[in-house]
């Protein structure tokens, strides 16, 4: 978080909103542009690699939320880019070797002539072109690769498992395309090193006492990723989403020809299938003082570029269709399949088991949940945010109150799947308990709300969905009991706020 906090550290109170924005726009556009060179770097034109990036900018993400915005101030987004330009950079070094090798054979082919000019006849310039091809070849593709891992470990661990995937697919792709019969010898390798995992890798207890009675390691302790109503399967899916599952799909065509894009796909599936990997992986996440941590393993499928399968299959079948069928009916086919994909798009249900983030990409929060009207008062007055004691409100107003800067704030609970916070119950409590230290109160009024559910609270189950109607509601009930303790109203601010200071404790001391 380091990079975030250096340009938002200075800033405070509702200035954040703006530099928030600029810092998310321009991360956004670099991993977009991390994600178009890669798909540059697998073969595709300028105008499929730009459909790609806008497809997996739209559905790329974790649950029902856009990786974007679920990730975009957060380490994690520096993470994915390192380990996508990473990968890229292994396509790169593996396609060129590749292409010398073709240009090597294509010259021993040619017939042999009287001349040739001796290079070795002038040692200097033979070190020289050495030395000039070593480092185009090896010196600086591994200063770049260097350079990556560092600034991916830097930012996220889950990085390094991430580019760790897509490397074994590069490489297993090239294997592929120097010899078709290296696929059986890296079946088999597989296999006995995934026995040989089971039957001497030393396994953590949670291993066989929670994480296979739980579902999430099969019977041969690969993650159980193929029964989509375990609880893996569930957690792969909250990534992949039902169009990975079609693009997956896609990926599976492409293997057949060998392409990279197929192994992209598919490599992440496989490698999380084999004990010789899940079983490591599992140990490692049990290690640390949290044992449910094991849910964490979804983020490995981060390593699937959202709809590049889906994209270059469609590629494919539009060359198909200009050599075959003629090239006047591409642009009916390219209209078609946008088509279909639109309405795709906007018919399928974001919510389990679907997780489809569409919708989150394009959805605007409210401005009742967004609490604007506290935001604008927030903006004239500017007591509110430098409180001089401790303060005590709701749980929404403390949440937003907190996201402006101020630190006294006692109560702005935010954990994942925790109930409604009872806020008139808390509160009044607090007042009327002697330790209680807060000297001042902030309230919201009775206020019926336009939409007083949260969608991206209901359909995640991430939040309390009804938790800004609930502390709304609580409001007179809050305000009714600290007026008959003797509490002060300071200040009542336009339908949003009322401030109130306790004078007296319950017993009138």
């Amino acid at each position: 978080y380091f990079l975030a906090y250096s340009l938002l550290g200075r800033t405070f109170g509702l200035q954040q909103l703006f530099w928030l924005d600029f810092y998310y726009t321009g991360i956004f556009l670099l991993l977009c542009w991390q994600y178009y060179r890669l798909a540059r770097a697998v073969g595709l034109g300028e105008r499929a690699s730009l459909v790609f990036v806008i497809l997996q900018a739209l559905l790329f993400g974790n649950n029902v939320f856009s990786f974007y915005r679920y990730y975009g101030i957060s380490s994690s987004i520096y993470a994915q880019l390192g380990a996508v330009a990473l990968t890229r950079l292994g396509i790169e070094v593996m396609s060129r070797k590749s292409e010398s090798q073709k240009i090597g054979k294509s010259e021993n082919s040619r017939p042999k002539t009287n001349f040739r000019f001796p290079l070795s006849a002038f040692p200097c310039m033979a070190s020289l072109s050495s030395i000039a091809l070593a480092k185009e070849d090896v010196l600086w593709p591994l200063a770049s690769g260097l350079s990556l891992a560092l600034f991916i470990a830097f930012n996220h661990g889950q990085g390094i498992g991430i580019a760790a995937l897509g490397l074994a697919a590069v490489a297993t792709w090239r294997l592929m395309a120097w010899k078709r019969s290296t696929g059986w010898i890296l079946l088999a390798a597989a296999i006995l090193l995934s026995l040989a995992t089971i039957r001497w890798y030393p396994r953590h207890p949670a291993i066989d006492q929670m994480y296979r009675p739980q579902g999430y390691l099969n019977a041969w302790y690969g993650f159980n990723i193929f029964s989509l109503s375990s609880p893996a399967g569930d957690r792969m899916l909250q990534i992949v989403g039902v169009v990975g599952l079609v693009n997956f799909a896609a990926g599976l065509l492409l293997l057949r020809r060998n392409h990279p894009v197929g192994w992209l796909t598919v490599m992440p599936v496989i490698a999380l299938s084999l004990p010789c990997v899940a079983i490591p992986f599992a140990g490692l996440l049990a290690r640390h003082d949290n044992p449910i941590l094991i849910v964490t393993f979804q983020r490995m499928f981060f390593a699937i570029p959202v709809g590049l399968a889906m994209v270059c299959l469609g590629s494919s079948l539009e060359g198909w269709v200009k050599r075959k069928l003629g090239p006047s009916l591409v642009p009916s086919f390219v209209l078609t399949s946008s088509l279909l994909a639109f309405g795709a798009l906007t018919a399928i249900s974001p919510n389990r088991p679907s997780y489809h983030r569409f919708w989150h990409s394009l959805a605007q929060t409210p401005a009742d949940l967004r609490m604007e009207s506290l935001m604008a008062d927030l903006k004239t007055r500017s007591f509110i945010l430098e409180p001089t004691s401790p303060l005590l409100a709701t749980c929404s107003i403390s949440a937003v109150l907190q996201s402006t800067g101020i630190k006294t704030i006692s109560f702005a609970n935010r954990a994942i799947g925790t109930p409604i916070a009872n806020s008139a119950d808390y509160v009044i409590g607090s007042i009327a308990d002697p330790q209680n230290r807060a000297s001042r109160l902030c309230i919201p009024p009775a206020l019926s709300l336009y939409t007083s559910v949260s969608l991206a609270g209901q359909l995640s189950g991430h939040w309390p969905s009804q938790q800004v109607a609930s502390d709304y509601a609580a409001g007179p009930e809050i305000e009714a009991k600290v007026l008959k303790i003797g509490g002060i109203k300071l200040q009542d601010s336009s339908a949003t706020l009322y401030w109130l200071e306790k004078i007296s404790s319950p017993s009138g001391k």
